[in-house]
């Protein structure tokens, strides 16, 4: 096998052990993360929130699914009361119209939220470099 097709298969071997081993640590720590979130937000100490963290996954859409010039993307967030960890899926158009007109949080982002749970394998194993900062973001409201 020429050098070049072993160094992409080494490549390719690389990415899918580190997005399984993601996943795995995903699975193990996201359900706990979410039930403390969810325990903090039922005794009044978070607030109903959506933080918005990274863009995670880019894909072209399917020819009959989607426009030509557009891509779905997921980025990581965090929903307290909406499900803990998970991610938004956006139309690349629609997520670039939410940055430089929406604003502030509005009712596209809570539609467009999956929680962890209901998430592709694929996307819980990308998630976990971005847990980290969501729940010290979120955290950063706790009333104390």
């Amino acid at each position: 096998m020429p050098s070049t097709l072993n160094q992409q298969l080494a490549k390719l071997r690389q990415l899918n052990l580190s997005v399984r081993q993601g996943l795995e640590a995903a699975e193990l720590y996201i359900p706990q993360i979410n039930q403390q979130l969810s325990q903090l937000l039922a005794i009044g100490l978070l607030p109903r929130q959506m933080c918005l963290g990274d863009i995670i996954d880019e894909s072209r859409y399917d020819s009959p699914h989607g426009p030509r010039d557009s891509t779905w993307l997921h980025q990581a967030a965090i929903g307290v009361g909406f499900g803990g960890v998970g991610a938004v899926g956006w139309d690349s158009n629609d997520l670039w119209t939410f940055i430089h007109f929406e604003g502030p949080i509005d009712a596209q982002v809570v539609l467009n939220f999956v929680p962890f749970a209901d998430c592709p394998s694929a996307i819980k194993g990308l998630l976990l470099p971005q847990v980290e900062p969501l729940v010290r973001h979120a955290c950063k409201l706790i009333r104390a």
